[in-house]
């Protein structure tokens, strides 16, 4: 009893200097069962999750810039039908798309060619402004919730995949006998266990991160397109229904 608790500590002493040749890649590879179901669902959420960072990155950049451009030609214009005209074909940005939106309204709104809107209209060309401000910020905030998931239920998903490994390398404890090597026969469960808890966070935390920064991004461009909407509202009431 006294010499084998000796060959277990002696093992257990050189335990560190293997723990350098540990290879993530090996033990993801070599997991089977529940486990390894566990780490499919992680790499794919952490693969699709990448997928709309990058792809919600290029949206807000070009969203931005086109915004930018939009305003200023809203700012410079004396005309709105002019504006109108110029880009009722090429709309690329949330603010021109509310722009087109509105001014599509005010055309229904005349009862004859050339006529002026009817009295009552603001309220219509109003209510479309704001429904389209709506479906904006909607496109804007679409797939978002998708990256807050995996940044909330990754670390969970893994830590069930841990959590099952460690059951299954105690449940191989209980059929040793004297002669089987513990460190030999438990480790590799263990090791396997925690990857699961690593590519959890792996998945998580670039997610978590992302969600927030666009978060940030949307907010920033919803009071842009909220305040962009008053000016045009007050435009449009000025010089068509004074």
């Amino acid at each position: 009893m006294f010499q084998s608790l000796l060959t277990r500590t002696a093992l257990l002493a050189q335990a560190p200097a293997e723990a350098g040749e540990f290879d993530i890649f090996e033990n993801l590879f070599a997991s089977r069962g529940v486990v390894l179901g566990v780490l499919i669902v992680l790499i794919a959420l952490s693969v699709l999750s990448w997928a709309i960072i990058v792809y919600k990155a290029i949206v807000f950049s070009r969203s931005a810039s086109a915004s930018k451009r939009f305003i200023d030609k809203f700012i410079e214009t004396t005309n709105p039908n002019d504006l109108y005209k110029s880009i009722a074909d090429r709309v690329d940005s949330p603010e021109g798309r509310v722009f087109v939106a509105g001014f599509k309204e005010l055309g229904k709104l005349s009862t004859r060619a050339g006529a002026p809107p009817l009295p009552y209209g603001f309220e219509n060309i109003e209510r479309v402004v704001h429904r389209m401000q709506l479906q904006e910020v909607l496109a804007l905030e679409k797939l978002l919730p998708f990256l807050a998931t995996t940044g909330s239920a990754a670390p969970f998903i893994g830590l069930f995949g841990t959590v099952w490994g460690i059951m299954k390398a105690f449940l191989g404890i209980g059929g040793m006998d004297e002669s089987t090597n513990l460190l030999t026969t438990v480790t590799p469960h263990i090791a396997e266990a925690l990857v699961a808890t690593a590519i959890g966070l792996l998945a998580a935390i670039p997610a978590v991160m992302a969600y927030n920064f666009f978060v940030g991004r949307v907010r920033r461009l919803v009071a842009q397109l909220e305040t962009f909407g008053q000016d045009y509202l007050n435009v449009i009431r000025r010089l068509y229904f004074q």
